[in-house]
């Protein structure tokens, strides 16, 4: 590697710019391709680096300079405490949950646990792990896997990987937004930041900002979150309410003209002041940065390589890494200067604070070790107790005392104070749910102190539900009814005269409803599914009613006749009606009938005629739906049957009625019998001559 004129230390890798990256690119490949491949560093991890930018696999963290020297020179202080770890740790966080310290091995691939003073496990995870955070509504763990391109998930209540998350080229670091529950990773290859939902561990944007982006930190105060490139004077803003970018703030750079001034860096959010600090490796110094305004503040203490820093939310110190000094630069947040220096091991990188028992956990990248040290306290603090009621179990609540911020899914939040009075609190605000009290004080003198915080479910105003109906006559009585399911169990019914049944139902309702019949009046839809949405938006539902059997085939008469058709006066006739299609019950009518037969509502009658003619005999057939068919039939009455005197004279008489023949008639008609009879025989004679 060429000699370096700029101020970084000897300590920290030399990261190229793009114009060298891309001529170190064109290198690797042609004298890869006439040498057959370079072996790798042997201070780096062999194997496939799946998760590297596109165009060489060049480490993010690549072996840090100085290892020679590991171990060589007294570390710590006194009163710090040395644990060893994998190798090359980077990354480390605590968890409020379950009291752990989780450290990122790089060069080991795997994550230390660390219960107080002791390592209590060791995870493997992905390639090269870089980046940690803690979700504390979920109690999980997640560790950037930087050339594995992915996210590992591990149960903080098994120490066990329960999820593989895929993200963006080379991630490096990673920040819990507590505001939305998110977890957004800083990919360096990509140029992006990957948005995880921490309820479903599922990724769900991507989110692009500057080249080379590095470190990041999230505002509890602004909700912003805020992302460093090493090669960029500019710090990267993201509104977590809707993952848009806002204008990003501007880093002075240092006036001598140094390489890669910027490189590397990492960011820490000041709970007490609502402030970010911005350690810059190369620039030798800590940027302050006001999240109010999102201006620079000025600079905060000096030291060789600052690569990590965390906030300790009791002191109101922010503790910076130095990576090139090997100590941590204790910075005084309400005047920004610089309090004192406290030794670790070789090249400090992370730096976590856990606040239950007041100790700074600081990993040594090139001693593959943690220093563990007793943060300094004026005189003794004493716990302060917020004990919630009424809360269901799991929600999340929150209290932001004497300057600092804690969540819990617990009955209880706990912090630590000195002696002091009217240290204020404040309750955080939760949908559906009324405070009490909201705001207040406590005095700590010398004892625990226990608060107790009453929430009050509050059920949102009713949402309305309307039903609007169509296709029934004017004044009709309808109804529906709902039924709840699960917390909304049970049902209610709501009649009208009008179109619309109106109810009130509570946000989040979910349930099913029924519509009955009216009378012969069916409804489209008649039953379905309800669902309220959490915002309580209104929801109408539209009903078609139509008359029963409106789908039936037409009405016709098929068959209609008069039997017998002609009969003499004083028989009797009947009419017969056959109907095809329509829906019952019919209705009939019978008009042009002779005297003596009336109209019924029957498909058949009988009656006597009371006078002769020929009669055009009408039916009219409707069914209930008012639909109708029409059919006419012949009926002719004769004179009624007589006897006359004179001649014996042959009578018929019929099924219907009866007539008699004059005796002209009776004799003509039989010699038309008895001529065909003769010509018969005559026939039947001449064919019996020829028969042998």
């Amino acid at each position: 590697m060429p000699a370096s004129t700029d101020s970084k230390p000897s300590s920290r890798p030399w990261r190229p710019t793009s114009g060298e990256l891309a001529l170190a690119i064109v290198a690797s490949l042609l004298f890869g391709s006439l040498l057959g491949g370079v072996a790798p560093r042997s201070s780096e991890p062999t194997g496939a680096s799946v998760g590297s930018p596109p165009g060489g696999g060049l480490d993010h963290h690549a072996a840090k300079s100085g290892s020679s020297i590991r171990g060589a020179s007294s570390e710590l202080a006194s009163s710090a405490l040395t644990l060893a770890v994998g190798t090359a740790p980077d990354g480390v966080a605590f968890d409020p949950l379950n009291g752990m310290v989780y450290v990122a091995n790089s060069g080991s691939d795997n994550v230390s646990v660390i219960d107080g003073t002791t390592v209590v496990a060791s995870i493997s995870v992905g390639a090269r792990p870089e980046g940690v955070a803690v979700d504390p509504a979920n109690g999980y763990i997640y560790v950037t896997d930087y050339a594995a391109a992915n996210v590992s998930v591990i149960d903080g209540a098994t120490n066990t990987v329960v999820d593989t998350i895929p993200v963006g080229y080379s991630p490096t670091s990673i920040a819990y937004d507590g505001w939305n529950g998110g977890l957004y990773v800083v990919n360096l290859g990509s140029a992006n930041v990957s948005v995880i939902d921490g309820a479903t561990d599922r990724l769900i944007d991507s989110i692009p900002v500057g080249p080379n982006p590095e470190g990041i930190a999230f505002d509890g105060a602004n909700g912003y979150l805020y992302v460093d490139s090493y090669i960029s004077s500019n710090v990267t803003v993201i509104d977590g309410a809707t993952d848009n970018l806002r204008a990003p703030v501007t880093v002075p750079w240092p006036a001598s003209n140094c390489h890669n001034c910027s490189y590397p860096s990492a960011l820490a959010f000041d709970s007490w002041y609502g402030t970010i600090y911005l350690a810059k490796c190369g620039a030798n110094n800590v940027t302050v940065i006001d999240g109010t305004t999102d201006t620079i503040g000025g600079t905060a203490g000096s030291g060789a390589c600052p690569d990590g820093a965390a906030f300790d939310n009791e002191s109101g110190f922010v503790y910076v890494a130095n990576c090139g000094a090997s100590n941590l630069t204790v910075i005084n947040t309400t005047s920004n200067a610089e309090v004192r220096s406290i030794p670790t091991g070789n090249c400090p990188d992370g730096v976590a604070f856990d606040h239950r028992n007041l100790k700074l956990y600081v990993v040594n990248f090139n001693a593959d070790t943690v220093s563990v040290i007793s943060t300094p306290a004026a005189d003794a603090r004493y716990p302060v107790a917020f004990r919630e009621f009424g809360l269901n179990a799991g929600t999340l609540w929150s209290v932001r005392f004497a300057g600092s911020t804690e969540d819990s899914v617990t009955s209880s939040l706990t912090f630590y104070e000195r002696n002091g009075s009217d240290y204020v609190y404040s309750v955080g605000k939760l949908p559906s749910y009324r405070e009490s009290p909201v705001v207040g004080t406590v005095n700590v003198t010398g004892a625990t102190v226990t608060v107790p915080l009453n929430f009050t479910f509050v059920p949102p105003p009713p949402t309305p539900l309307w039903f609007n109906a169509t296709g029934l006559p004017p004044g009709t009585d309808w109804s529906v009814t709902v039924y709840g399911a699960g917390t909304y169990a049970g049902s209610t019914s709501n009649h009208s005269t009008t179109t619309t049944v109106g109810f009130g139902l509570p946000a989040g309702f979910a349930g099913n409803y029924a519509v009955p019949a009216v009378g012969r009046y069916v409804p489209t839809p008649d039953s379905g599914i309800l669902s309220i949405s959490p915002a309580g938006k209104p929801v109408a539902v539209n009903l078609s009613f139509s008359p029963l059997g409106s789908n039936a085939p037409p009405i016709s008469v098929g068959l209609f006749e008069a039997n017998p058709s002609r009969l003499a006066l004083g028989g009797n006739v009947t009419l017969t009606v056959g109907v095809y299609g329509g829906t019952t019950p019919f209705t009939f009518a019978f008009s042009g009938l002779p005297a003596g037969c009336t109209s019924q509502n029957r498909s058949t009658i009988t009656c006597e005629p009371a006078g002769q003619g020929a009669f055009d005999i009408t039916v009219r057939v409707s069914d209930e739906l008012g639909r109708s068919a029409g059919a006419n039939t012949s009926l002719t009455v004769g004179p009624p049957t007589s006897t006359a005197t004179g001649p014996p004279n042959a009578s018929s008489t019929g099924a219907s009625g009866s007539f008699t023949l004059t005796m002209a008639e009776l004799w003509g008609a039989l010699g038309g019998a008895v001529g065909t009879t003769a010509i018969l025989l005559a026939i039947s004679t001449k064919r019996r001559t020829r028969d042998p």
